[in-house]
This record gives C-alpha cells, sequence and structure tokens, in this order.
C-alpha cells in the first residue's frame, strides 16, 4: 500500500452527518475505498464524542465544538455520543482501493 501522505494518489471527499447516538461507518463496504485522512467536528455545545477506528480499540474522546483530525489509511470509524440530539460531520479524504494499492 502505498503512503497515506503521497500526493500521487486521487482522492474524493466524503462528508457524512453524525445524527444518531452510535454510528459506524465502513468506508470500504461503502466506497471500496480506504481514508487517508478524516476529520471528526463535534459540534454539539456541551457533549463530547468518543470514537475509535477498529472495533477492538479504545474509545478515544472529541471535546464539545471542536475538530480532531485523523491521518493515516483507514476504514472504519465508529463514533458514539449521549446527546439526545447528535450534531457532527465526518470529512474523509478517500482513495479507491485499487488506486491506494499500485505501486
Amino acid at each position: 500500500m502505498k503512503s497515506s501522505e503521497s500526493l500521487e494518489i486521487p482522492t474524493f471527499g466524503v462528508d457524512l452527518k453524525i445524527t444518531a447516538a452510535q454510528q459506524s461507518i465502513d468506508t470500504y463496504s461503502r466506497f471500496t475505498a480506504y481514508w487517508k485522512s478524516c476529520v471528526i467536528r463535534n459540534t454539539q455545545p456541551i457533549d463530547v464524542m468518543l470514537y475509535r477506528t477498529s472495533p477492538s480499540d479504545d474509545f478515544k474522546t472529541v471535546q464539545p465544538n471542536a475538530e480532531l483530525p485523523l491521518k493515516g489509511w483507514g476504514s472504519y470509524l465508529e463514533i458514539t455520543t449521549a446527546a439526545a440530539a447528535p450534531q457532527g460531520i465526518v470529512e474523509f479524504d478517500v482513495a479507491r482501493q485499487v488506486d491506494a494499492f499500485i505501486a
């Protein structure tokens, strides 16, 4: 797999709203693509969001009214929040599988 920092890999953007208390996103299943980077934007004024990039990982925190950039190859992202009406956005920079693996 090429470096996620490579500028030679064609990518496309995918923006998804966070509207559920628990949301799992698998870019490989949805788009046959891996994300090179993503930004989690927690637009909730009070509640934190928790995220992990593998079902076996521990959850990490995104503070209220904050954004968290993630770099490196991935395809799985799970987000949870205790908010009654979750608000947030995830912005992915994704590359198709074939483009990520061509040397």
